[in-house]
């Protein structure tokens, strides 16, 4: 067993997903987040805030990932073993609702959706709201579906296409709004403000690196032992802690 660690691309990394090379593994909880948890996310993206790592395990080479790894993360289905041969495979750990987070993000309205979602993706993704970068709060956010496409607001998967057509089929749906009804509503100055937001919100997401830490060449008991190591060291911080931590330092 060897450990290695590496930074990437967060974009990048849920791409990884559907060729095949990362796979979630089964043992992990169905998604769980909610809306609120989401669009703190993406608040923390646009402000340039880290997003936490990711944690890998590539196993010894006698396991058959069939039988250790969910094949869907999110709406991304895998690619099948056949497809993905000759890449190298891994098992996510930890980090799985904010990568399915982003794939959710990726899903248009015409793309097929998972036949079998969690209660909590049910709950977020599937209950008549939409996730838009809304130019009047200036975030990302859940909106009714039926007030998606009002106002200055575009839907969240034009921030995070990674691919060409992606980029064109992102681009073109703004130039759109902006030559058609946001014409006949809003200034051009209010118009190309959004032009330079969403500019700079693409570009936040595309930019995001995150740090990945990798179990090579491990056991099912190696894994276990790194993975509690890694993941259960020390108590994580609370609210509450943090505001007594601000007190204190104030009252020194």
């Amino acid at each position: 067993m060897r450990i290695e660690q590496s930074s990437g691309f967060l974009l990048d990394f849920v791409r990884h997903v559907g060729d095949g090379r990362v796979l979630p593994a089964a043992m992990q909880r169905p998604y769980v987040w909610t809306k609120q948890d989401v669009e703190a996310m993406c608040d923390s993206i646009m402000s340039g805030f880290p997003i936490g790592s990711f944690l890998l395990w590539q196993p010894e080479q006698k396991f058959d990932l069939a039988t250790i790894a969910k094949h869907r993360l999110g709406p991304i289905h895998a690619a099948s073993d056949a497809e993905a041969q000759g890449r190298p495979h891994y098992l996510l750990l930890d980090g799985q609702n904010r990568l399915a987070t982003i794939a959710w993000m990726m899903l248009r309205d015409d793309d097929p959706l998972p036949n079998d979602p969690s209660e909590a993706e049910a709950q977020t993704w599937l209950s008549g709201e939409r996730l838009v970068l809304d130019g009047v709060s200036r975030s990302v956010k859940f909106v009714p579906a039926d007030e998606a496409a009002t106002g200055l607001r575009v839907p969240a998967w034009t921030l995070v296409s990674n691919s060409r057509i992606g980029h064109a089929d992102a681009n073109q749906l703004v130039r759109n709004r902006s030559n058609g009804p946001w014409l006949q509503q809003f200034p051009e100055s209010e118009i190309e403000d959004f032009w330079r937001l969403w500019d700079s919100a693409r570009d936040r997401f595309k930019d995001t690196r995150t740090s990945q830490t990798v179990i090579q060449d491990a056991s099912p008991d190696e894994a276990r032992h790194a993975f509690i190591r890694i993941c259960k060291v020390g108590v994580p911080m609370s609210v509450d802690d943090f505001d007594s931590a601000i007190g204190w330092h104030h009252a020194a």
